[in-house]
């Protein structure tokens, strides 16, 4: 087929061709529909053709394909037979790197395979299975947003930049209670703050996954197996004091994605429109939830996409581990000579770890993963108070410390105020 003239496809954007069968077009609705329902035939080819040299800009194909053009660049893609009937994709793969496609003319190198499985696809002619990735098709057209280098991911809490409560903003969070089947053994959090610096108002934002430890199920031994899952938003408490609000973030369908998202899915903050766009200079706390069905150690990139423009790759990696009788936790609650909970005090542990907190509306802290076997110290603060007592040291025998406080206003009296330059007392 032949573009219509003039097509012009927008810088880092993409034009999206498909038949009468294409079912997501409210993910991303068609540049051109052929009237056909397989207009590219199964274990075919597709090339973008230059007609001035007669030449391809750029082909994918097959192994022994049934097209009568050499679309196949270095080795082709394996043909497969009877297909799982679900949701899958060829995709090109990006760089985690730069960000940028991988274009290295050799079709196995440069594209990937994903389902909304992670199901195996079975050859033909006896050849080699072709398992799929878990992730999503993820189609794109001219008015998709698209990647760029001008909205720039930093850490929401400078105080907090390893793991935390989930109350907390640091960087990263996790809750071992289970939530459904695709988070058996509960969910991790990341947590991100995004900068517009495009100069221009963002009026879409969101976020795909282009590279993911993830990838083929059942997941290797050691490798963390993570879904993403759509979060919600809430006020967290910041190390230094004061909150922030994070936003959620919607896992992006269709398709259906019954298992979680992986390589290729979206998620998008519903909350940056065209009727409340993210200012130029402005941020934007987000919250990407992963459901964990396997403990082990993960590696997560993402690409930031927009409207008009986008931002660069960013990503997060560690490792997922399980309650154990290693750690412990060490709480409490704050309240006035009324017995009403004092929130926003700063909580300080000190001893064999450190960290910061603040309470929550109810007056309530919490310190999660401690070491049992150290010995530490809590201090609360807030001003205009003092606290009864001043603080509580102690050994962490058990797996939970309760630590309890009660804060009383200072009084300023008379006798401090004869003392303050400009005053006067009887």
């Amino acid at each position: 087929m032949t573009l219509p003239a003039p097509t012009t496809i927008p810088r880092r954007g993409h034009y999206l061709i498909v038949g009468n069968a294409y079912s997501q077009a409210t993910y991303a609705a068609p540049n051109i529909t052929v009237s056909t329902t397989n207009f590219i035939a199964d274990n075919s080819g597709t090339g973008l053709l230059d007609p001035t040299t007669g030449g391809f800009i750029d082909s994918l194909g097959f192994t022994s394909q049934a097209g009568g053009l050499p679309y196949i660049e270095g080795l082709g893609l394996t043909r497969t037979g009877a297909k799982p009937v679900i949701q899958y994709a060829y995709i090109r793969k990006i760089d985690p790197n730069t960000g940028f496609p991988i274009d290295t003319d050799n079709n196995v190198n440069d594209f990937q395979l994903v389902s909304t499985t992670a199901a195996i696809f079975p050859a033909t002619g006896g050849g080699p299975t072709s398992p799929s990735f878990l992730g999503a098709p993820g189609p794109q057209n001219t008015i998709s947003p698209v990647q760029g280098f001008t909205i720039n991911p930093s850490f929401v809490d400078p105080g907090c930049l390893g793991p935390g409560s989930l109350t907390s903003a640091c960087s990263l969070a996790r809750d071992p209670a289970a939530v459904g089947t695709n988070a058996a053994l509960g969910t991790i959090s990341i947590r991100r703050r995004l900068t517009n610096n495009t100069g221009a108002p963002v009026t879409r934002l969101r976020f795909r996954i282009i590279d993911d430890s993830t990838s083929t199920l059942p997941v290797p031994a050691g490798t963390a197996d993570l879904r993403l899952l759509t979060s919600s938003t809430f006020t967290a408490n910041l190390a230094g004091g004061g909150t922030t609000s994070i936003q959620g973030l919607t896992l992006e369908e269709p398709p259906t994605q019954a298992n979680g998202g992986g390589t290729n899915s979206s998620a998008s903050a519903g909350s940056v429109g065209v009727g409340t766009p993210l200012a130029n200079g402005a941020s934007i706390d987000v919250n990407f939830v992963f459901g964990v069905n396997q403990l082990g150690d993960f590696r997560l990139g993402f690409v930031i996409e927009g409207l008009p423009t986008g931002g660069a790759q960013f990503f997060a990696g560690g490792s997922v581990s399980g309650p154990t009788a290693s750690e412990g936790n060490i709480s409490g609650v704050i309240h006035d000579a009324n017995g009403n909970p004092l929130s926003g005090a700063v909580i300080n542990l000190a001893g064999a770890q450190s960290r910061k907190t603040i309470t929550d509306a109810q007056g309530n802290y919490r310190f999660e993963h401690v070491e049992p076997g150290g010995f530490y110290t809590v201090t609360p603060s807030l001003v205009s108070y003092h606290f009864s007592p001043e603080f509580r040291s102690f050994s962490q025998l058990g797996n939970n410390t309760d630590a309890e406080f009660t804060a009383s206003r200072d009084v300023l009296c008379a006798s401090t105020l004869s003392r303050l330059p400009g005053t006067r007392t009887g």
